[in-house]
């Protein structure tokens, strides 16, 4: 039957009635909102930047807006315009308003806006993770490669201004349906976009292909296709790494319903760059190398960590009976129960969970030996000798034990936390501490009298001490590598023994020792490789049988091992050992990450990645282990009992 003429008077008359109320709705909104915006750029809430800032900032954007082919007028920092696309830094004085929370970036379709969250531009913290310096051939510069990964997020957020704005007039923190989808076909338009800027050259003079050239030693002139596989996947490569550390609500192992993995995304951007393979073999296989170290950092994510985020670095943290405590660099202790550890929750932000801060007025004293004794809290030394303990949730100075202790600062070994005693190690010297007394202080030299040196000018020295309950284990290394353990106990008196093990065959002496208690059963377990070239093995040694081969690991590096030595391909070593529940052993690589060994179904695999950065890692009595560095942004709590 056909519809009459009022009839369709009346649908259209309807829908525009429809539109003319939601844009009286809009109007408001968008009126409000932006004469708020002007406030803040007015009052340097939003974009205050030095003129050095400003000056690279405005460079970044540009040069992304001319590889998106973007014709618009543009305002970057300034007070907006209605018709303009605006590009601000923004920090947590805005949050609220623009919705960027820190380590973000956001693209606000009603006021047509990019803000950047100031911890993803210049972040200088990158030279300080684990209290040196994790890339000393750029130390005090800026890192060329954080800048290109901003000109990705840059092109990425108008991908979803070019693709996706028509979709919706309003500013939603979720702004679209099946926006997983739309993160990915933003990412796809950032690629397409970088590609277009190589291709005319506006990427050319970018301090990115110096870097990467100092950093794997390749001086080739890259055509254009192998310029942008180099930037972009030695600079994914590197952030995969320092987002686990950097400040930010989001790491590169963190994904929601809407937004995939970092790793996920940036290997599908190596797959669609990966059909242009190079002709240069060397660039090849420095590609493949960036690939694998992206596909590794993702795989952690798996692993079922807790994120904890801090807005300040972290100086120490520590397991007590009751969570975890943390410190930062301002002296605020922080305490997160385990009953919210152990909720899985994907992600923790810190601040509820301050309880405090530490008197301490000095702004140039830090924390230098946190420990945790059992039934005694956690204590905190500072470097200038102040110490601390935090049990229930109060503090209180400690002068009796502080009165007892050397006024130098010292190594702290310790079991599981918290720990029944630990062993504060200041050499010549150390100190049994057990609750809130030093019950026994030692001369190194007596206790290595008790180990048989090969000659009268032999040295023998010690390595990471393994403490289970009351007996601590501290391996002695002579001229020629591991000789044996001494095993030092302290109840019912002081008593130090001496265990000479087999290390016969081809074995690395040198390696590290861990020690673990299964039962009534001491098992110790050397982790070493015989050659710089061959995979990281353990072994497992006894004082009358020839060593056993338990497992091997073949490091990621191994893929340069014929290519020259460079600050992307260094050498891979064993930095250190640590063995918790009778069960597990870490290993840390240097150039490489954390391994976990199982000592009973002897599987060796990756659950950390550090590269350069010396990672913290402690382990709690309740089978918990927790990551971080120190000055890190972020700890990864992870509960054994899953791996």
């Amino acid at each position: 039957m056909k519809k009459s003429t009022a009839f369709w008077i009346r649908i259209v008359g309807g829908g525009a009635i429809a539109i003319l109320l939601g844009w009286l709705a809009v109007a408001p909104r968008f009126e409000s909102r932006f004469i708020t915006l002007k406030k803040f750029v007015t009052t340097g809430d939003i974009g205050r930047l030095t003129s050095e800032e400003n000056v690279l900032f405005q460079e970044l954007v540009l040069r992304a807006v001319q590889a998106a082919n973007i014709k618009d007028s543009i305002v970057i920092n300034g007070l907006p315009t209605e018709t303009s696309l605006h590009f601000y830094l923004t920090d947590s004085r805005s949050q609220k308003f623009t919705g960027c929370f820190t380590g973000n970036a956001v693209y606000d379709p009603e006021l047509d806006a990019v803000f950047i969250d100031r911890s993803l531009f210049r972040p200088k913290e990158l030279d300080s993770f684990g209290g040196v310096s994790i890339f000393p051939f750029w130390r005090n510069r800026d890192f060329a490669f954080t800048q290109t990964f901003l000109t990705l997020i840059l092109l990425h957020e108008l991908g979803h201004r070019t693709l996706h704005r028509s979709l919706s007039p309003f500013f939603d923190g979720n702004l679209f349906s099946n926006s997983r989808d739309k993160e990915l076909e933003a990412d796809v338009y950032s690629l397409e976009a970088f590609k277009k800027g190589y291709s005319q050259g506006l990427f050319s003079d970018s301090d990115i292909l110096g870097e990467f050239s100092g950093a794997t030693g390749i001086k080739d002139k890259l055509n254009s296709d192998e310029a942008l596989s180099a930037a972009l996947l030695f600079s994914a490569s590197q952030m995969s790494t320092t987002l686990l550390f950097t400040r930010g609500s989001t790491s590169s192992l963190y994904e929601d319903e809407s937004h995939p993995s970092f790793g996920f995304r940036i290997n599908r951007i190596a797959d669609i760059l990966a059909r242009q393979e190079s002709r240069n073999p060397t660039l090849n296989k420095y590609i493949a190398y960036f690939r694998s170290k992206l596909k590794r950092v993702d795989s952690l994510r798996y692993l079922g960590f807790t994120e904890l985020h801090s807005e300040k670095a972290i100086r120490g943290i520590a397991f007590d009976e009751n969570g975890l405590t943390l410190v930062d660099k301002s002296w605020n202790v922080i305490h997160v129960p385990n009953e919210d550890l152990g909720k899985n929750l994907k992600s923790i932000t810190l601040s509820p969970y301050i309880l405090g801060r530490i008197p301490i007025q000095d702004t140039t004293d830090n924390l230098c030996e946190i420990w945790s004794l059992k039934n005694g809290g956690v204590f905190l030394l500072s470097c200038k000798h102040h110490l601390f303990s935090v049990h229930k949730r109060k503090f209180k100075t400690e002068p009796y034990l502080n009165s007892r202790l050397d006024s130098t600062l010292a190594d702290i070994f310790s079991s599981d936390q918290p720990a029944p005693l630990i062993i504060r190690n200041n050499f010549p010297t150390f100190s049994v501490i057990r609750n809130h007394k030093t019950i026994h202080t030692e001369r190194w030299a007596n206790v290595l009298g008790n180990a048989p040196a090969s000659s009268p000018e032999e040295q023998l020295t010690t390595r990471e001490i393994t403490i289970i309950d009351d007996i601590s284990f501290v391996p002695v290394y002579g001229d020629h590598g591991l000789i044996g353990t001494l095993i030092i106990s302290v109840t019912p008196a002081f008593n130090v023994k001496f265990v000479k093990l087999n290390t016969e065959g081809d074995i690395d002496r040198t390696g590290e020792l861990a020690i673990c208690k299964e039962g009534n059963r001491i098992r110790y377990f050397l982790a070493g490789k015989v050659d710089v070239h061959t995979k990281v093995t353990v072994w497992e040694l006894d004082l009358l049988h020839a060593p056993k081969e338990k497992a091997t690991y073949s490091p990621l590096l191994d893929a340069l091992s014929t290519l020259k030595i460079s600050a992307q391909n260094s050498l891979v070593y064993i930095r250190d050992i640590k063995s918790t529940g009778g069960k597990y052993i870490f290993i840390s690589l240097m150039g490489d990450g954390v391994l976990l060994y199982d000592i009973h179904s002897n599987s060796i695999k990756p659950v950390f990645h550090t590269v350069a950065i010396e990672p913290t890692i402690i382990t709690s009595r309740q089978g918990t282990v927790a990551f971080t560095a120190e000055n890190s942004y972020k700890v990864f709590v992870m509960p054994l009992g899953n791996n």
